[in-house]
């Protein structure tokens, strides 16, 4: 892909989606703070903040929506974590400064739908498929138990909103992958995947994001979007998305408070 288009993408992320890709889900809580940044709060678990770009923030501003928002994880005594793009190394510093580390670190990719939605070459005997009810999630929730450390997929995840793939063979599946459709943008995003540890490195991861895209597409979204690891990054890289931006986890526990 031409340099012009690349910056297309992350202009286009950088307007439409980011600060927003997480919590924007409508079954978790969700506040917002002066229309920049979001959190996103569950019974369980860690929470999340995100924003957008941030560059017209002083130093000051930025070190007082530090502390609001840890300070509302304190109060809940839960931990979360917060999202910081490459662009914003003073951002990175004063969240060291209050006591969050980095743990974690992703690369940001972005594609056009059309181009990743090319019909993959798949094995022998799989099929791909959009699963349409609770009963094909919930089948998918087993083969995610099998496999530790997969992400999971929520039973209550066939909304408007989002769409599950899966990859079968015979009346097994095998894989499977989630996208959300990010309303008034041009964006999904693809988001949970797994792989039984004996089908990876077959083009499955690969063929179903490709199937995802073409759903996006479908659904009337030009580009596609994903946060992964750079393992993953070199297959999607394969269907024609690019990277746009690397995002460190900044990560706050009540035991650091």
């Amino acid at each position: 892909m031409k340099a012009a288009a690349t910056i297309m993408l992350k202009d286009a992320f950088d307007d439409q989606l980011r600060g927003r890709i997480w919590c924007d889900d409508s079954r978790h809580e969700t506040t917002s703070h002066h229309d920049r940044f979001r959190r996103k709060t569950l019974p369980h678990g860690t929470g999340l903040v995100e924003h957008d770009a941030l560059k017209d923030l002083h130093r000051e501003e930025l070190e007082a929506a530090i502390i609001q928002q840890r300070e509302f994880f304190a109060d809940r005594d839960q931990a979360f974590d917060w999202l910081v793009y490459d662009d914003h190394p003073l951002l990175a510093e004063q969240l060291r400064a209050a006591g969050l580390h980095p743990f974690a670190q992703e690369i940001v990719m972005a594609g056009e739908a059309i181009v990743m939605a090319v019909a993959p070459r798949l094995l022998e005997g799989v099929q791909l498929r959009q699963v349409d009810t609770a009963t094909d999630v919930a089948r998918v929730r087993d083969m995610c138990a099998d496999i530790a450390g997969a992400e999971v997929f929520d039973s209550t995840g066939l909304t408007d909103s989002t769409a599950v793939v899966v990859a079968e063979i015979g009346n097994d599946i095998v894989a499977a992958g989630s996208v959300q459709f990010h309303g008034g943008t041009d964006f999904a995003s693809l988001t949970s995947s797994a792989t039984l540890p004996r089908w990876r490195r077959l083009g499955l991861y690969r063929a179903i994001a490709s199937r995802r895209a073409a759903v996006a597409l479908g659904r009337g979204h030009q580009y596609v979007h994903a946060h992964c690891p750079t393992e993953a990054a070199s297959a999607l890289t394969g269907i024609g998305m690019v990277p746009i931006a690397t995002v460190t986890r900044y990560r706050w526990t009540p035991a650091e408070g």
